[in-house]
């Protein structure tokens, strides 16, 4: 079997709808990684403007990378296209106006091989695209100091500290497969976190890796970065995704009692009814519930 036809070790599944200014960046840190065993499944969603044919280009000069092109669907129908055709051990998620550090695959893959856990969680920088301020959000509460990999049986300490993000993980591909998970299609807010949730719901540990490996850009792009949640979304639509997630909370390992289900619930209203500006954030600023 020649090269380009063997299996990856590691699937890196995004989305791309219109942002071409930013999707270069994300690619050629893919293509920059230290780690080389990938392939790269893009799901063009419908895009209109030069995503496609640039996916295009990268897909002739790399055979890791696969693109799909589709009409628009929205982020979590992409995302399930993906998935169907990831065939990694492991998987990754970015979003196409990201960017990961060159050793983000490598570090994470070398921790969960390991620790063997079945979900593997890094640091993140946040960048915003107007003012160019940064900052960052670490899992310190699990670490031992700076680059150092801790696992925890999941409870609600752990369940309550994590970001519901999926650019900041590394997934187990046997899990999504074993237990049917995908994204909810149509779900207006909430849809990284739900299926974080029903993830985390069949794992029994975590991985942390106390280092920054991945670059969140704010204030751009395909996944909402833009407008607060109350421009975008009806009041019954965003009914309808609170309840979808609420109910969520009761699933989790831990059954999130107590305070720690008000905190829980508080950081969700918090999360998707106040605008988070991460142009705020400073180094030391780690908000707790994103």
């Amino acid at each position: 079997m020649n090269k380009a036809m063997s299996i990856p070790t590691v699937s890196i599944i995004i989305p791309v709808h219109n942002v071409a200014p930013y999707l270069e960046t994300c690619l050629d840190s893919l293509m920059s990684q230290t780690f080389q065993d990938w392939e790269a499944v893009c799901i063009d969603d419908g895009s209109s403007d030069e995503s496609p044919a640039m996916l295009d280009r990268y897909t002739a000069r790399d055979a890791r990378f696969k693109v799909v092109h589709q009409k628009n669907g929205g982020v979590s129908n992409a995302r399930n296209t993906g998935l169907k055709l990831a065939r990694g051990t492991y998987i990754q998620m970015l979003d196409p106006d990201d960017w990961a550090e060159p050793d983000m695959t490598e570090r994470l893959l070398r921790m969960m091989e390991s620790t063997h856990a079945e979900l593997g969680v890094c640091g993140c920088f946040y960048h915003h695209t107007a003012t160019g301020e940064t900052g960052r959000r670490m899992p310190d509460k699990f670490s031992a100091g700076a680059d150092s990999v801790s696992v925890h049986g999941l409870d609600s300490r752990v369940t309550g500290n994590i970001t519901f993000c999926v650019w900041d993980k590394i997934f187990r591909r046997s899990i999504i497969e074993q237990f049917q998970l995908a994204f909810q299609p149509g779900l207006k807010i909430g849809e990284d976190m739900k299926f974080i949730m029903e993830y985390l719901s069949c794992c029994h540990n975590i991985a942390f890796l106390a280092r920054p490996l991945y670059h969140y850009r704010s204030g751009a792009g395909v996944t909402g970065k833009t407008r607060p949640v109350w421009e975008r979304l009806s009041f019954q639509e965003l009914l309808e995704s609170l309840d979808v997630l609420d109910s969520l909370a009761g699933s989790t390992p831990g059954k999130l009692k107590g305070r720690r289900s008000r905190d829980f619930h508080a950081g969700l209203l918090q999360a998707v009814l106040m605008p988070v500006s991460y142009t705020h954030l400073r180094a030391h600023e780690t908000p707790e519930h994103l």
